[in-house]
């Protein structure tokens, strides 16, 4: 499965300081923003070798702890207790994100599409489980049950219509 690098934001910060793209923050800087200490998007900023990104990086180094967060939890609180004076964003992987978004109306998730991210279950090598696993995910790719499971769950945003 794919997943992307996005950004979890106030959709009034979002708007009011004109974020679309995970690449706008790198332009401005009123709002803030971090990643998970321990990460693989951490790593990705890190070790990056296009502009952008790697300036990306620098803003969040530069910014300390203040740019890094422990758990996925604390850096969607971040989010939902920055203010318009001190907004903050939280960089991570979409699908975390939009899980997290699903219950609320007032935050956005904007993804990278240009910086995928494949997702996989990991099986010892030589494991029996792995030929049965990789049969029972295409067929839920198959039958449109993995894409009826991501609307469940990801995209319950009724109460906010």
């Amino acid at each position: 499965m794919v997943d992307y690098i996005a950004v979890f934001i106030k959709k009034s910060h979002a708007t009011q300081f004109g974020i679309r793209a995970l690449t706008d923050l790198a332009s401005q800087s009123t709002v803030k923003y971090g990643a998970l200490a321990y990460g693989s998007t951490r790593d990705f900023f890190r070790s990056s070798k296009y502009a952008v990104y790697s300036s990306m990086w620098e803003a969040m180094a530069s910014d300390g702890s203040a740019g890094q967060v422990q758990t996925l939890e604390e850096g969607v609180e971040r989010v939902l207790a920055s203010t318009d004076e001190q907004p903050w964003a939280f960089l991570s992987e979409s699908a975390a994100l939009k899980y997290a978004a699903a219950q609320r109306c007032d935050v956005e998730v904007i993804e990278d599409e240009f910086v995928p991210r494949y997702l996989s279950l990991a099986v010892p090598i030589g494991s029996t489980y792995s030929d049965r696993l990789t049969l029972a995910i295409l067929e839920l790719l198959e039958n449109g049950e993995i894409s009826t499971l991501r609307t469940k769950w990801w995209n319950p945003r009724s109460a906010c219509e």
